[in-house]
C-alpha cells in the first residue's frame, strides 16, 4: 500500500553544472504532473513526464529542477562550438580574410550569461536523469513508508470495527422480541379496561420492532468491513 504523498530529493554533476532535483507530491484522483524547470528542452521535459507516469498511478507530483554552475558562469560550449563552425561557413562564403574572434562570437550569440542573465542553457536528459532518477527512488521510498503507516492503521481500525461488529450482533439477537414483552408488561393493566384497543396495540408493536430492528445496518457493516 502507497501513500499519495511523498517527498525526494537529489544532487548530481552533469555537463551542466550541479543538477538539483525535487520532487513532491500530494493527494490527488488521478496522476497530475507539474514540471518546473526553465532550464531543460522540451523533449527532457517529455521524458521527466513520462518518467513520472511509468512510476506512479495517483497523486499530484511537482517536479522542480534547477542548475547551478558553480562558477557563476554558464557556457553551452556544444551549442558554441557549432555556431563558430556557421560563422567560418559565412566568413568563407563572403570571401572575408580576417577570422571571427571569440569576442566577436560571443557577442554575436550572447552564450555566456552570469547567473543573473535571462538566459542559461538547457540541459538534456543525460544531464538531468541520473539526479532525477535518484530523487523518484527517493519519493517512491517516501509513499511506501507512509503508505505501510496508514495501512498498519486501517487494519487496526478493521479490527476494531469487527469485534465491535460481533458484539452489537450478540446483544441486538432478540432485541425486538424483548422490546414487544416490555411494552406488554408496561400496558399490561390497560389490556383488561374496556377502551383498550388490541388493534392500536398491534400496530404500536409492529412500528416498536421494526425501528428495534438493525439486522440491515449489521448486514451492510460487515459487507463493507469484507470488501
Amino acid at each position: 500500500m502507497n501513500s499519495m504523498t511523498g517527498f525526494g530529493r537529489a544532487t548530481a554533476d552533469s555537463s551542466a553544472g550541479r543538477v538539483n532535483v525535487e520532487l513532491r507530491s500530494v493527494n490527488h484522483r488521478a496522476l497530475d504532473i507539474k514540471v518546473r524547470a526553465r532550464d531543460v528542452d522540451g523533449a527532457t521535459e517529455a521524458a521527466l513526464v513520462a518518467a513520472v507516469r511509468s512510476a506512479l498511478l495517483r497523486g499530484s507530483v511537482t517536479v522542480s529542477l534547477d542548475v547551478d554552475s558553480g562558477s557563476g558562469v554558464l557556457v553551452d560550449e556544444a551549442y558554441f562550438k557549432g555556431l563558430a563552425e556557421a560563422v567560418e561557413r559565412v566568413r568563407s562564403s563572403l570571401g572575408l580574410i580576417q577570422p571571427a574572434s571569440l569576442e566577436t562570437l560571443v557577442a554575436f550569440a550572447n552564450l555566456v550569461r552570469s547567473e543573473g542573465g535571462s538566459a542559461r542553457p538547457r540541459m538534456s536528459w543525460d544531464d538531468v536523469s541520473p539526479a532525477f532518477a535518484e530523487a523518484l527512488t527517493l519519493l517512491q521510498g517516501s509513499r511506501r513508508r507512509e503508505g505501510e503507516a496508514l495501512g498498519r492503521d486501517l487494519r487496526e481500525r478493521h479490527g476494531k470495527l469487527a469485534e465491535l461488529a460481533s458484539a452489537l450482533e450478540a446483544r441486538t439477537s432478540g432485541a425486538s422480541a424483548r422490546a414487544v414483552s416490555r411494552l406488554r408488561q408496561r400496558l399490561s393493566a390497560l389490556l383488561e379496561t374496556p377502551e383498550f384497543d388490541p388493534q392500536r396495540l398491534a400496530q404500536e408493536v409492529a412500528v416498536l420492532a421494526d425501528r428495534s430492528d438493525v439486522t440491515e445496518e449489521l448486514v451492510r457493516l460487515r459487507a463493507h468491513l469484507e470488501h
